[in-house]
């Protein structure tokens, strides 16, 4: 049976990816709560925020983000790129209101300098800075016409060098430096999705974006990922759950 038709026979609203994007937005919001208001030793409940929510969560939000640019009203450069601009627009307003001038106020309140330093906290590198940046990342790729597979390419290229790019930053340089830094490449400061890292999520989503209006039967062809992966995929997290990473033990902090 063909798998991919010669046309796009698949247009319009996809059903399950937006039921996907639902499911991660709801991975998240447990996640960060569980992340701030517990301590990890919940059992069973570590155990889903630490699995089910790596399927769920920020990375296969990513991941949709990338796939349904090709399912865009507009895709030309130009479109991306003003997408990616309101994105960091509203994610800089959003660190304004939440971290800028509450420190500001309670500053004026209380005059401990400590929150004045806490204001540096509007420029970190968080998921919606790195939704703008890969928008302006995938218009530049397509105004120079880069076909997906090739930005997949980029993707991993980025991927591979972002741990040794990380190192290259100092952590005694001035803190304003390394967390604009942070947007590009993990530093200290709050870098929590530099580009390097993530941008294969978005590159890999979009490669699956050029193929995905094309698949002639959606049904059949998850059925033969699910046959042909599920196997794998429970031996590779047996292996993560009960086998130690036995170099660069960094990979099992915060780093990873």
């Amino acid at each position: 049976m063909r798998l991919l038709a010669k046309e796009k026979v698949n247009q319009g609203r996809q059903p399950e990816i937006d039921l996907l994007k639902a499911l991660c937005i709801i991975g998240m919001i447990f996640n960060h709560v569980f992340e701030d208001l517990t301590t990890y030793d919940a059992g069973l409940v570590e155990v889903l925020n630490e699995y089910l929510v790596v399927l769920i969560g920020a990375g296969m939000f990513m991941f949709c983000m990338g796939l349904t640019m090709h399912y865009s009203r507009s895709q030309t450069p130009g479109a991306y790129a003003s997408r990616g601009f309101a994105i960091l627009t509203v994610g800089q307003l959003l660190n304004l209101f939440r971290n800028a001038l509450p420190n500001l106020i309670a500053y004026w309140c209380t005059g401990k300098q400590w929150f004045i330093a806490q204001t540096l906290l509007v420029l970190q590198t968080d998921i919606l800075s790195f939704a703008g940046l890969a928008f302006l990342a995938i218009a530049l790729c397509k105004r120079f016409k880069v076909s997906g597979a090739a930005i997949l390419g980029v993707g991993i290229v980025l991927n591979l060098a972002a741990w040794p790019l990380s190192a290259l930053v100092p952590t005694d340089g001035n803190y304003l430096i390394r967390q604009l830094l942070g947007f590009f490449v993990l530093t200290d400061a709050e870098s929590y999705f530099p580009l390097t890292s993530y941008f294969l999520f978005v590159a890999f989503g979009y490669w699956i974006g050029e193929l995905y209006p094309r698949i002639a039967d959606k049904d059949a062809l998850a059925k033969r990922i699910l046959i042909t992966l599920t196997p794998i995929y429970a031996v590779y997290q047996i292996l993560r759950a009960t086998v130690e990473i036995p170099f660069l033990p960094e990979f099992q902090s915060d780093l990873q």
